[in-house]
């Protein structure tokens, strides 16, 4: 769960085109811990939330001053999300509440690396096939030595799309359809002993020959 705060001139009705107060911050962050069924709550200031996007194509682009002010928050069950977001919402100060399901890998890694995939899927290398047999093991060597690297998971097509399917399930239910195994690409995750290190690792792996896409897994 991820409760946003008003910022001045907020399109927001819930704001009123005001700020957040720090009166109003402080009671956001008690009342969020009080709702049963939410935990692990943090707060992210505009500075945190502008240092998470260096090394991305949004730095340099947005400024301190554009990104709001955030609580965030784990759900136990899912079923209690529709009323824990209404009780995130009713709280002065709140712009806006997002809710979703925790991914699988949230908890167990840091950086996740997906590899050049079929035409027919999301993760196609323009100009080339899949990942050969030699460049997943390049990357998987690479990631291995790499500082700081605990554990890394390799992951086939067949799990990244039943794990893909459990997600749409939780959303919309009524609207799963098979999907085809070729739709899906292979990749790595990997665990770090400091997980403030990530954007590091991303940096490094993202060149890498058979590698489409690197991110932070809680970015």
């Amino acid at each position: 769960m991820i409760a946003y705060l008003c910022q001045a001139d907020e399109v927001w009705e819930a704001c009123g085109s005001k700020a957040v107060t720090s009166a109003q911050q402080d009671m956001v962050g008690r009342e969020l811990r009080k709702i049963p069924g939410l935990v692990n709550i943090r707060y992210r200031s505009q500075k945190e939330a502008l240092e998470d996007l260096s090394g991305t194509e949004l730095a340099g682009v947005v400024s301190e001053r554009d990104l709001p002010e955030v609580f965030s928050g784990e759900l136990i069950r899912w079923r209690d999300a529709e009323a824990i977001s209404a009780a995130a919402k009713a709280l002065p100060g709140v712009s806006n509440v997002y809710v979703h399901p925790a991914r699988f890998w949230e908890d167990k890694a840091d950086v996740g690396i997906v590899l050049c995939g079929f035409a027919e899927g999301f993760y196609e290398c323009e100009g080339r096939g899949v990942a050969t047999g030699e460049e997943i093991a390049a990357i998987e060597a690479w990631v291995r030595r790499a500082k700081g690297v605990r554990l890394v998971y390799f992951v086939d097509r067949a799990y990244e799309m039943r794990l893909a399917q459990r997600l749409q399930e939780i959303w919309t239910p009524e609207n799963v359809k098979p999907g085809r195994v070729e739709g899906y690409s292979e990749s790595f995750y990997a665990r770090l002993s400091d997980p403030r290190s990530a954007q590091s690792l991303v940096d490094a792996v993202k060149g890498l020959p058979g590698v489409a896409d690197v991110f932070k897994v809680r970015d």
